[in-house]
């Protein structure tokens, strides 16, 4: 059976999620790896991409509304996020942030 997205064992498709206007995108050359016993295994391909805030002092912000279903009126979904470390940082810094999720820390 040929894959749909040969880089993922699971055949999942991947797609970048990028607003040109507020973010600016990242990459790397370098193989991602993933932690031992990562029951989600996100692709290297894909930890290989990222964005950032094009202005340093405002957010990352997503926004999603699910659309019920006849068959599933009240969905239930599950975020996952996935997070991997693309710029090589002075030794004395540190990359802290913060998730927020419907306004509560």
């Amino acid at each position: 059976m040929r894959k749909r997205y040969p880089d993922d064992q699971h055949d999942r498709i991947w797609f970048p999620w990028v607003n040109p206007t507020k973010w600016a995108a990242l990459s790397t050359t370098n193989r991602v790896q993933n932690l031992d016993d990562d029951i989600y295994e996100a692709p290297s391909k894909v930890m290989q991409t990222a964005i950032t805030p094009r202005n340093a002092s405002m957010n990352i912000e997503f926004y999603w509304d699910s659309e019920p279903q006849p068959k599933d009126p009240t969905p239930g979904y599950i975020g996952i996020l996935h997070f991997s470390e693309l710029q090589l940082l002075p030794s004395n810094v540190v990359r802290q942030f913060y998730i927020n999720l419907n306004g509560r820390l």
